[in-house]
Order: structure tokens, then sequence, then C-alpha cells
């Protein structure tokens, strides 16, 4: 049994293995004409038959006959050919109307900003028009007999007296936080750089519009005959604080000298007067 088995494996090893891409019958000649010449002599120039293996192209360049193909081609950049690009009519027109119309946005942009601060004015103005305007009304100096009674400023019954009244000309109601209304007697002109304010009286009250704050400053007639003889200088000054209906703060500042008759040109009275910081509005 072992002999067969080795005669079927040595039959098996000694086939020829087939030559690919050859027919059956060439195979079979050439075995039969190989053992039919197998005694004798081989002849010169004649080699025994082999096996040809074919190689795919990729093993034939080394596994990179892709790459290497793509390394050697060359690649060109030539120059962009010029394109002409007609435009018509309709082309036209659209870049015409195109044009019209940024002007016509930039020109309504303009226009809304004009607008706009048009109505800023005007909005101020409305402010300002409505807002509460508290002025100083000083009134002539007229003899006032306060009989039994005696001023605090030199112990002396007034003779003189001249009102000051504080009034509200706007169209709103004032808040008034703190106002003063004082008399100054100086000899030598002119007033100090800065008013002096440290009496104020810090009333909160409202003054209503058409309504007025009214005191009264007293003088003798030793100091109204001294104002004459250009010897004393007489003046009313004071300042009242307020705010509107709007929350914002005001302050108006005022100061008047008294003149004798024709003096200066001016007729006989209370006139404004003294350095910028006693005459102020806001």
């Amino acid at each position: 049994m072992e002999t067969i088995i080795l005669a079927v494996l040595l039959t098996v090893s000694q086939t020829p293995v087939p030559i690919p891409r050859k027919a059956s019958d060439d195979t079979a000649c050439r075995s039969h004409s190989v053992k039919k010449d197998s005694g004798d002599k081989q002849r010169p120039g004649m080699a025994p038959p082999f096996q040809k293996s074919v190689k795919s192209p990729t093993e034939q360049d080394g596994g990179h006959g892709p790459t290497n193909a793509n390394a050697q081609k060359s690649v060109v950049i030539r120059e962009p050919v010029a394109v002409t690009v007609r435009t018509d009519w309709w082309n036209r027109l659209y870049v015409i109307f195109t044009g019209i119309l940024v002007i016509v946005g930039s020109a309504g942009v303009v226009m809304a900003y004009v607008t706009l601060k048009a109505i800023r004015r005007q909005v101020d103005v409305l402010v300002k028009v409505e807002r509460p305007w508290i002025l100083a009304v000083i009134g002539e100096m007229l003899p006032a007999q306060v009989s039994g009674e005696q001023d605090s400023f030199g112990g002396i019954p007034p003779i003189y007296a001249a009102r000051c009244t504080l009034k509200n000309f706007g169209r709103t109601a004032a808040r008034i936080d703190s106002w003063i209304a004082t008399r100054a007697i100086v000899t030598v002109e002119p007033l100090p750089p800065e008013p002096d304010y440290s009496s104020a009286q810090s009333a909160i009250q409202v003054l209503p519009p058409g309504e007025s704050l009214n005191m009264l400053l007293p003088w003798t007639t030793e100091q109204v005959q001294q104002a004459h003889r250009d010897t004393l200088f007489l003046y009313v000054y004071g300042f009242v604080s307020y705010k509107d209906g709007f929350g914002d703060s005001h302050e108006t500042r005022f100061c008047c000298r008294y003149y004798p008759p024709f003096r200066d040109n001016k007729i006989q009275g209370f006139h404004v007067a003294g350095p910028d910081a006693y005459n102020r509005q806001t």
C-alpha cells in the first residue's frame, strides 16, 4: 500500500507544470519530444523548455510604476486666454440706474440727518420756552416808615426801602432749592470779584408760573444822601437756585446798583451793575 502511495507522489511531482498562455497541444508535444530525446545527446543551441514568469507592470517598475509615471509628466501653465465681454444697452442701463439709486440714497441719508438736527433744535427751543425762568426785579427806592421796628443791618429804623422780587416768568413751575437777596454798601468800587452767598436760605418750595418771592431791603436817609453825593454806593444782589420739571438745575444771579437822578445818563433807581460773577442765568 505504501509503495502505491509513493509511486503516485513521484508521478505527480514529475508531472511538468503547464506554461501560461500556451495551448494544451503544444505542451503535450514538447513533453513527448523531451521524453524521446532523453537518451540522446542534446543538440547544441537547444535549450530545455522553461517556464516564463509574467510580471505585472507594477512589479516590473519595482512597485512604483504609477508614481514614477506621474513624476515624469511635466505640467505646463499657459497664459489665460483673453476673453472679450460685450456689454449691451441693458447692462449700461443697469449701471446707470444703480448709480442713480446710490445718489438718491446718499441724499436721503443727508436729509434725514439734517431733519434730525432740526428736530433737536426745535425740542431744545420748546424746552427753553416751557421751562421756568426766575428773574429778579428791583423796585424803586421809596420811603418806607416802619414805626417801632428796627432793621437787622444797623439798628436804625429805615426811612427808605427797595423791594426785591424774584418772579417766575416761565410756563412751568420751579422747585426752589435756595435763594438770597441782600444789600451791599461800599465806599470804593468795584465789588469783590466773587459774591458772598453764605447767608442764603435753603428753603425748598414750589414757585408756580407768574408767582414771585418778595423782600424789602431797608436804607437810612443818611445812606441815601451819601449815595446822591457819590460817597457811598448802594447795591442789591443775590441768587436763586431751582430745578425745572425735567429735573435740570438752573441758577439766576443778579446785582443792581442805585443811581441818583441823571447820574451816568441814567434815571433814578436800580440798574444792572457789578462783575460778571454777580449776573448770570442758566
